[in-house]
């Protein structure tokens, strides 16, 4: 799971009723196998896609531009990129 897929899933985490992701891709403007190909770092999203995930999840444009940068190789992580551990969360 990638660092862009992080900030989404942060987002449906935080809903009282979360997402499907058919919803979440309706709501971003894409096809559901968008959202696949982001959650398994595969492809850069356009920037009017990066600025649908900021303006939905609430997170700064700069900071979604990162975690794509990161999932597809372009900039290397350091230890504050990492993405979250699911398995301590909760």
């Amino acid at each position: 799971m990638g660092h862009l897929w992080g900030i989404l899933q942060r987002h449906i985490d935080e809903q009282l009723y979360p997402p499907s992701y058919r919803q979440l891709a309706a709501k971003l403007g894409v096809q559901p196998q968008t959202l696949l190909n982001w959650k398994r770092p595969s492809a850069l999203p356009s920037r009017a896609n990066l600025k649908a995930i900021a303006a939905l999840t609430g997170t700064p444009e700069t900071d979604v531009l990162r975690a794509a940068l990161i999932d597809t190789g372009y900039l290397e992580p350091d230890a504050a990129d990492s993405p979250p551990d699911r398995r301590s969360a909760g």
